[in-house]
């Protein structure tokens, strides 16, 4: 195998993976702008990107947020439903107390 002469391909180098999040797009970014000439177009797009990415995370954050709020809230209400059936429970215990003080007096 070593023998062999492997054959270089020639033409255009394989298109790099897209970038898959906001630290992704920086990078990027931070790559083109350091170039004697940045493209203006594809840090125009990776700007686009950029932003996509952050409103993303922004919105991601913004329902997990709701979902906590959701969940504060259940569990708000089924402890004032607790605090109401012990209420109920107490009261009616008084109520069987005051008839039999009644039954026996």
């Amino acid at each position: 195998m070593t023998d062999q002469i492997l054959k270089r391909r020639a033409g255009r180098p394989p298109i790099p993976p897209a970038p898959q999040n906001a630290a992704d797009c920086r990078t990027l970014i931070a790559q083109e702008t350091v170039k004697t000439t940045p493209r203006e177009r594809s840090l125009r797009y990776l700007y686009r990107l950029l932003k996509a990415f952050e409103r993303a995370d922004v919105q991601a954050a913004a329902e997990l947020k709701n979902q906590l709020l959701d969940e504060a809230n259940r569990l708000k209400q089924a402890e004032f439903a607790l605090k109401q059936a012990e209420y109920r429970r107490r009261y009616e215990l008084g109520q069987q107390a005051k008839q039999l003080k009644q039954a026996r007096g």
